[in-house]
């Protein structure tokens, strides 16, 4: 009963909103690379071209 506080909770999961595939909140999507719609990581592709 003493530490029923320090049990494990399901990480909550959200949706990219450029992208739309499921991650877990305030990270960086690693599929495109926006974080609260504003593009963070840019694609080094596009940048070359």
């Amino acid at each position: 009963m003493r530490r029923s506080h320090d049990a494990l909770k399901p990480r909550e999961l959200q949706s990219c909103s450029n992208c739309g595939i499921a991650l877990p909140t305030h990270v960086v999507c690693p599929n495109c690379g926006t974080y609260m719609k504003r593009v963070i990581i840019k694609d080094e592709q596009a940048a070359a071209e």
